[in-house]
């Protein structure tokens, strides 16, 4: 069982890792101004797979052929991806990281609405307060703006991904998981092909874009090794670092402060999202003590 320091040392892990998917998202928005957003996620998937199959034999991580899970969480992951980064072009980092971590939320609906599982009315009233939180951040319908619509859209189709990452074999490892999802990211992009509208990439682009990828592919490496080291209920808590990640990364590079009104939404998502894992964590103790 994971010790008090390996579970600290498993959330340092999992902060490091939520970074650098940030920094990943700041290198995109960076781009994605003079970039058409499918030749960005074509670019970067390519980069991604290869830093994957150089870092994944170094983790022990094996490869092997993706179940049909595999691959719908892939094509889910391909939709969140243009969502995410379509809001990202228009949004602040913040903002969108914020909305988008609605997610859990959202899971924890879905999962006792279209999947029978028993959320008490302890967890169905977190979900209220954290749905509260998405109202608030973003204000009254007159003040919706389609960008705001793409970043919940984006966590919406996340639960989707999530729900058939559950339903993956555990004989096909993570590794094949990522590399499966990346290529299928890229393919999905290098599609927009057809469209006509690619630009020629600079040199300080393609670096922007290498960097990305190292962002993207740290950032999933870390992520795995953060949920070996400790326990899952506790570590996975430290995944809500990424949004002051986000909005630090948003007044540094693009001036962007957060509004109260962004703040106290944060605020409820984040505290709604935490009492859900804390509360499932308890369950979790409770039915193994039953059982043991």
């Amino acid at each position: 069982m994971p010790t008090a320091a390996h579970n600290l040392r498993a959330a340092l892990v999992m902060v490091a890792a939520m970074t650098s998917f940030c920094v990943n998202d700041a290198f995109m928005k960076a781009l994605s101004g003079r970039v058409p957003i499918g030749e960005l996620m074509a670019v970067r998937g390519v980069l991604v797979v290869l830093l994957m199959l150089v870092l994944l034999p170094r983790l022990g991580l094996r490869l092997g052929r993706p179940d049909r899970f595999a691959l719908l969480r892939a094509l889910g992951e391909l939709a969140v991806s243009f969502a995410f980064l379509a809001a990202l072009r228009l949004l602040p980092l913040g903002d969108t990281y914020t909305l988008y971590f609605a997610a859990p939320i959202m899971l924890t609906a879905t999962a006792a609405l279209l999947l029978g599982e028993r959320v008490g009315p302890r967890r169905w009233a977190a979900v209220l307060v954290g749905f509260s939180g998405v109202l608030t951040v973003l204000g009254l319908p007159a003040q919706w703006q389609l960008a705001s619509l793409l970043a919940l859209g984006a966590a919406a189709i996340s639960v989707v991904r999530d729900v058939c990452t559950r339903k993956v074999s555990p004989a096909v490892g993570s590794g094949t998981v990522a590399v499966a999802t990346g290529a299928v990211v890229a393919l999905g992009g290098a599609a927009t092909a057809v469209r006509g509208d690619w630009v020629a990439l600079s040199g300080s682009d393609l670096g922007l874009c290498a960097l990305a990828a190292l962002g993207a592919a740290g950032g999933y490496v870390g992520f795995v090794a953060g949920l070996r080291m400790g326990e899952l209920s506790f570590v996975a808590t430290f995944r809500y670092s990424a949004i002051p990640v986000a909005m630090l990364l948003g007044l540094l590079f693009w001036g962007d402060v957060p509004s109260v009104r962004m703040l106290a939404g944060a605020a409820l998502i984040v505290g709604s999202g935490l009492y859900i894992l804390w509360r499932e964590r308890r369950l979790m103790l409770a039915r193994a003590a039953r059982t043991g």
